[in-house]
């Protein structure tokens, strides 16, 4: 009898089989987040949220963009832990990127499981939350909150951007340094809590049980 040989691609770090991966894996969290609102941006009065979205950048002055590469990893789990302390359970949703000098910068969606922020709107109309200067205390450096008022749409963008750092055929320079970096330092794209999931359906019946 002949012997068949099939030839099967891999995924690899910044080729199709890869992005296609990471896709269906948002796509999921995605479907998942649909209905669930925590406020209407159009309305008036108080607004709370438990999701935040959070930008931690890397002071130029601390270090070389190699050691903050190589430690990005262990000052990102510091900053949960000051994070869960302060604020109880939280699950993350969290992707790296470099800035054009080499520099890592994080963006995460943070889901928290009982604490609530209040949020208020700046003069730019981003909804910001009034605990900022708490949770910037847990960063050795510039921190960025901004108050999510649904889950489906930062997961949506989050992916977006993410799906562009990890095309290694469409991506641009900066883009390019991000892939080239985590792959250098061996560090992951993007991760989700093993809580997030779990989390997210509970918040969800909460959230249609409530009154």
């Amino acid at each position: 009898s002949e012997n068949e040989v099939f030839a099967v691609k891999c995924a690899k770090r910044g080729n199709d089989v890869y992005r296609s991966r990471v896709s269906r894996r948002f796509a999921g969290l995605c479907s998942r987040a649909e209905d669930l609102v925590f406020f209407n941006p159009k309305d008036r009065g108080a607004k709370r949220t438990r999701a935040l979205w959070v930008t931690l950048t890397n002071d130029t002055k601390r270090c070389s963009f190699g050691e903050a590469w190589r430690n990005v990893g262990v000052e990102f789990n510091r900053f949960m832990a000051y994070v869960r302390k302060k604020f109880g359970n939280v699950s993350c949703c969290r992707v790296f990127e470099s800035f054009e000098n080499g520099y890592p910068h994080i963006h995460c969606i943070l889901l928290f499981e009982s604490t609530w922020f209040s949020v208020f709107r700046d003069t730019k109309g981003q909804f910001r939350v009034h605990s900022k200067k708490v949770i910037a205390s847990g960063w050795h450096s510039n921190i960025d909150v901004k108050g999510m008022h649904s889950l489906a749409g930062g997961f949506s963008y989050q992916k977006k951007y993410l799906l562009k750092n990890i095309d290694a055929e469409k991506a641009d320079s900066k883009a390019l340094k991000t892939l080239a970096l985590c792959w250098a330092y061996r560090k992951r794209a993007f991760s989700v809590s093993g809580r997030f999931r779990q989390l997210l359906s509970d918040l969800i019946r909460d959230m249609h049980n409530s009154n």
